[in-house]
């Protein structure tokens, strides 16, 4: 799930469960890059950008969902 960046329609058709296990583990591994960029440079910073998109769309779609 890390490095691809997920379509909103994607998101939107999967059942609420599934977006939420995938929002877990998107939110852990944001964690695990925050504190590898704490001890020195992260080389992929695209990563932590993509990853702040998709815990966005995912919220989103959750919450429209509401």
């Amino acid at each position: 799930m890390a490095k691809v960046k997920i379509k909103s329609k994607d998101i939107a058709l999967r059942a609420i469960e599934e977006n939420v296990a995938d929002l877990k583990l998107a939110r852990e591994r944001m964690l695990e890059l925050r504190m590898k960029q704490g001890e020195s440079k992260n080389k992929n910073v695209k990563e932590t950008r993509e990853l702040r998109k998709n815990i966005a769309r995912i919220l989103t779609v959750l919450n429209s969902k509401k």
